[in-house]
């Protein structure tokens, strides 16, 4: 599977080929009051975010 990419419910992933490991998008949310109720608005993020271990 290495060298892999799909898009999942967490947006565009793949594997890294050299190492196998996961690179995906990180998004940045804030939880504001939107109509009554509470929610994760997604104001920003960061694409192809490697494993900062590696």
């Amino acid at each position: 599977m290495k060298g892999l990419s799909w898009t999942s419910v967490r947006g565009p992933v793949e594997l890294d080929a050299a190492t196998r490991d996961m690179v995906q998008t990180v998004y940045i949310r804030k939880a504001e009051q939107v109509g009554g109720g509470m929610y994760n608005i997604e104001f920003d993020k960061i694409d192809k975010v490697r494993d900062p271990g590696a």
